[in-house]
């Protein structure tokens, strides 16, 4: 060990990874229009990849010069935040109907219904850190008007319940994990959720 360097590597912090790319931005593209809030973004969604986060940036840059957090949702694919809350939303008022249809749109617009559920908790895992910390920066839900306008309705009316829901949509990805026929299962579930909700 006397003749070995050590090195002990770590994952880069968030704002380590914005100040880089507002450098590449500032000496390599310096015509783009960019917004902070897009820059932000995308290091969060990099969880401390600093190669991911350029990588990602240049796949914006290709598609447009404008860096808008709208551009970059729409460019890397980024979960639809506001479908993500109106299902919680239903969920929540116990509303069985409606989350039912919801599972059937997501179904017949072709989208992988286990990548939906995967996606949902992370998502239900950022509403309860915002509920805990009340602080966007510990979350990848972008800080629109609209998300603010849902974030604060759940913490008023529903933070209580939030970590049940996340319990309960962690338990059911598993659940479908290897299942050939998961529409069922999540609609089953989350039909249950709704009653249970109601006792």
């Amino acid at each position: 060990m006397s003749r070995v360097q050590r090195y002990t590597f770590t994952k880069i912090s968030t704002q380590g990874i914005i100040d880089r790319l507002n450098k590449i931005l500032d000496t390599e593209v310096p015509e783009a229009k960019v917004y902070p809030d897009a820059v932000n973004h995308i290091a969060k969604v990099c969880s401390g990849g600093m190669r991911d986060a350029i990588t990602l940036l240049d796949k914006c840059l290709s598609i447009t010069q404008e860096l808008t957090l709208e551009n970059v949702l729409n460019i890397i694919g980024s979960e639809d935040y506001e479908s993500m809350f109106s299902l919680t939303e239903l969920i929540l008022n116990k509303d069985g109907a409606s989350v039912f249809k919801f599972v059937d749109n997501v179904f017949n617009s072709g989208k992988d219904l286990k990548q939906f559920i995967r996606e949902y908790y992370k998502f239900l895992l950022d509403v309860q850190a915002y509920v805990l910390l009340n602080d966007y920066h510990y979350i990848n839900i972008p800080s629109t008007e609209v998300n603010d306008e849902y974030l604060s309705l759940i913490v008023d009316d529903y933070a209580d319940d939030v970590s049940h829901l996340l319990d309960k949509i962690i338990d059911l990805d598993y659940r479908i994990k290897w299942d050939s026929d998961p529409k069922t299962i999540i609609q089953s579930s989350l039909l249950l959720l709704c009653r249970s909700e109601e006792n």
